[in-house]
């Protein structure tokens, strides 16, 4: 059963490119980690200055709504110029890539995560409770002094004073 669909001008094989569910998981789960990151970071800076969960939802959403909007129109308009090409993989590529960013950018990042952490609460920041004690030895440790300069050369190398092998830290 071939299909002819005139939008996008190709003839459909009745299927899609095996490779593609793959490939299109491994882009999206990138890009999309990389905003909420940059979303979740803005929410965790404003309750580490002491806003409650509710208040640093709305901020960090606030705060990166322009960015993260932006640049899912950007991507959505660079995956619709692949539906235009010739090739029926870069069709199907260019529809799943911008619909699944479309969708992300407003059902995920709008709805889904700020509903999901308003839920939570603070279990949002379970972690940080119980991790406390060790974060902080790590943290607030006093610096170390510097270590001894003969720990970076190598043996049999010049060993003159000041002089330093480029090569990665070893001892003998």
């Amino acid at each position: 059963m071939r299909l002819h669909v005139a939008v996008l001008d190709f003839q459909s094989i009745g299927g899609i490119t095996s490779w593609l569910p793959l490939f299109l998981f491994v882009i999206l789960f990138g890009l999309s980690m990389d905003y909420h990151v940059l979303i979740l970071s803005r929410i965790r800076e404003a309750v580490d200055r002491g806003m409650s969960t509710d208040e640093a939802v709305s901020h960090g959403i606030k705060a990166t709504a322009g960015v993260v909007t932006s640049a899912a129109a950007v991507m959505i308009g660079v995956f619709a110029i692949f539906a235009t090409l010739s090739s029926l993989e870069f069709k199907q590529m260019g529809v799943g890539l911008a619909v699944a960013v479309a969708i992300d950018a407003t059902l995920v990042r709008a709805v889904l995560l700020p509903a999901t952490m308003k839920l939570l609460g603070e279990r949002n920041w379970y972690c940080r409770a119980r991790c406390r004690g060790s974060r902080r030895s790590i943290t607030r440790r006093p610096l170390q002094p510097a270590p001894d300069p003969r720990w970076f050369q190598r043996p049999g190398a010049d060993t003159a004073p000041g002089r330093r092998v480029r090569c990665a830290p070893w001892r003998a």
